[in-house]
């Protein structure tokens, strides 16, 4: 019997361990950023994330409360990719004791380019973030101690 080979895999892995691990900077306005490094088939990928610290809501009408804040990239990857940084399918939820009331995330645009060839893409420029403006909204049914959880999620994928 002889044994599998894992080069492919081992590779995944090492990439998964660089995506794992960023180091977290706090920016001058309340966000965080995120520096990624990433080796896809020899092409090295440098980019940097940026999301808010903290989300505040607000109230809107109703049981309506909302908040509007932006979400940034900046780096250089190859001109055939492009980053889709979007909120999972978790998404967004606020909690009260042990109930849990989802919400909703709106976001203008979610791919990143550094060669924009659609209306959808944002440029990804190498020094400079480029940002986009989302909407969290969530419905509650009246006063109290809320904490939430905002999900996101950061794709590096072939056009």
């Amino acid at each position: 019997m002889t044994k599998p080979k894992y080069k492919g895999a081992a590779a995944v892995f090492a990439m998964l361990l660089l995506l794992a691990f960023p180091s977290v900077i706090p920016a001058e306005d309340g966000s965080q950023v995120i520096p990624v490094t990433a080796e896809h088939r020899g092409v090295r990928s440098v980019y940097e994330y940026s999301l808010p610290a903290v989300i505040t809501l607000s109230y809107e009408s109703g049981n309506t409360y909302s908040a509007v804040y932006q979400v940034g990239l900046k780096g250089k990857i190859a001109s055939d990719r492009y980053l889709s940084f979007a909120p999972t399918e978790i998404g967004f939820s606020v909690r009260n004791g042990a109930k849990t009331y989802p919400g909703t995330v709106q976001q203008e645009k979610e791919r990143w380019a550094t060669l924009v060839t659609d209306a959808a893409e944002l440029e990804l420029k190498e020094d400079a973030f480029t940002y986009a403006t989302c909407t969290a909204s969530v419905e509650v049914p009246g006063s109290g101690n809320y904490a939430g959880s905002l999900s996101y999620e950061i794709l590096l994928r072939e056009k």
